[in-house]
Formats: structure tokens, C-alpha cells, sequence
């Protein structure tokens, strides 16, 4: 679908992807396989409320359910597909990001660009201008540029495989008289 798209126009397409795959980096290498020119990550997952008083699902059906709580999916499919394609694809992180610390955070991920969607719904127009601060008052404290960011913890992460062992750790998680006992 996205080569049949992007043959018949002349702008560049960009393709949003699901967050609701564990095949997320395959999609993207896909979809910019076949001419997009960028991808967004992650879409929202399906969900379904029910409303209570009227028994039915909250807007007559399943749909798109967002927010702060998707910041650590997003930016993990963010990481995960820069591991497989490289830094050269331009990927856009959505779902998660309420401010611009979390701009900031996709960043470091691999996004070279961020949405803001839901905490504009909710909060207004403003959220975009305190995002911009925000963010850029963090780079002037790193003495860093918005492109020094880009993929720097995906870079730098490692896998699970690959972390040393803790196999004591569970004692600093209960009270000091049970950690005692061997």
C-alpha cells in the first residue's frame, strides 16, 4: 500500500505505525522500503471502555488509547528500530511525550521530531511553547544541540543478555531484618 502511495504522489509520505506489533522495526523498514519517507512511532494501541451507566463501549466502539503512561513503549520501538536500520531513517516518536523532558527522552531514543498530541487535547496550544523551552533550556544546560541528542541512549543500550548479573538485588527491596537472612 505505501509503494502504491507514494508512486502516485508527488510530496513526501510519512507512515504511522502501530505501537500494537512485536514487529514494530520490521513495519518501519517496510514501509521506508517502499518510499515513505519517514516513520511515526508508535501509533496508539486499541483499547475498549466501558461506560458504566449506559453499559456500552465509551464512543460506540474500541479505539485509540494514548498518553503519558506509552513514553517507555514509544521510545523502546524507537530504540529497537534504529538498532536495526541504522541512524539514517528519520523516525518520529508519538504516544508518551506530555512535555518537553519527554521530547528530549524520544530524542535520545532515535527520534529526530516529536508529537505532542494528547497533552495538547487535554492542556491546549501552550503545551508546544513550554515544550520548546523546555527542551531547549535542557540543551543549554547540557551544552548540547537538538541533533547531539538523536539516538544517544539507543546507542548506548544494551541487552538484557548483556547486563550484569544481580542476583542479590531483591534484598534492597524488603524490610533490612528479612535481607539479613541467607
Amino acid at each position: 500500500m505505501v509503494g502504491r502511495i507514494t508512486a502516485a504522489v508527488d510530496i513526501p509520505v510519512w507512515v504511522k505505525l502501530s505501537g500494537q506489533s512485536e514487529r514494530v522495526s520490521d513495519l518501519v523498514a517496510a514501509a521506508l522500503g517502499a518510499g515513505a519517507q519517514s516513520a511515526v512511532i508508535a501509533g496508539r494501541a486499541l483499547g475498549l471502555v466501558p461506560d458504566l451507566d449506559t453499559m456500552e463501549p465509551v464512543l460506540g466502539t474500541s479505539c485509540g488509547i494514548g498518553g503519558y503512561w506509552n513514553l517507555p513503549l514509544t521510545c523502546h520501538w524507537l530504540a529497537m528500530t534504529r538498532a536495526r536500520l541504522g541512524a539514517g531513517p528519520a523516525l518520529i516518536g508519538i504516544n508518551g511525550a506530555t512535555d518537553g523532558h519527554d521530547v528530549a527522552r524520544m530524542m535520545l531514543a532515535g527520534a529526530s521530531a516529536v508529537g505532542l498530541s494528547s497533552a495538547v487535547m487535554l492542556r491546549g496550544w501552550g503545551v508546544l511553547s513550554e515544550a520548546v523551552a523546555t527542551l531547549d533550556a535542557y540543551l543549554a544546560q547540557k551544552g548540547l544541540s537538538a541533533a547531539d541528542l538523536v539516538g544517544r541512549a539507543a546507542d548506548s543500550r544494551r541487552n538484557f543478555a548483556d547486563m550484569p548479573v544481580l542476583d542479590q538485588v531483591w534484598r534492597n527491596h524488603i524490610p533490612a531484618p528479612l535481607a539479613r537472612l541467607d
